[in-house]
């Protein structure tokens, strides 16, 4: 099997001009998975930053395999329910969900990718640590769809 050369320059312009994911695979003649396997060895190149996956590409922040595989640390998903909340509104309340050592994932917070957060993070039963605050800067935002949709 011929395998195709893409120059990572072309291909990082063409992202960053906002071609979409199918318009890339037209152009370089690539399937979903070659453009999976494109986009790893970018951000493992660090030609792009794997937040630069979400933000363009929603199918791929859906497949947690591939997530996985651009992930600057690996994260380790918690089997705990440790409550989260914003010091400005304690009202609302969250759960961390996951962590490494470059960053969490906070489910059931309202907000929108650049907004910095200060989190506080409470003691539990099964959480048994000091109360501590962290600053946090929101990388990407997946939407809930409402119920019945």
């Amino acid at each position: 099997m011929h395998k195709r050369t893409i120059k990572a320059k072309d291909i990082v312009n063409d992202i960053h001009e906002g071609l979409t994911d199918l318009q890339l695979m037209s152009k370089y003649g690539l399937s979903l998975k070659g453009l999976q396997g494109v986009f790893t060895k970018l951000v493992q190149a660090k030609a792009i930053l794997p937040q630069d996956l979400f933000d363009r590409a929603p199918v791929l922040a859906e497949d947690s395999e591939t997530v996985a595989s651009v992930r600057i640390a690996p994260r380790e998903k918690i089997e705990l329910t440790i409550p989260v909340c914003d010091a400005a509104d304690p009202n609302q309340v969250g759960t961390l969900r996951d962590l490494s050592l470059e960053g969490i994932g906070v489910r059931g917070l309202e907000t929108r990718k650049g907004q910095i957060r200060t989190l506080l993070v409470a003691p539990s039963h099964w959480f048994p640590v000091d109360a501590f605050s962290l600053e946090a800067v929101c990388c990407w935002v997946k939407r809930r769809r409402a119920e019945g949709f």
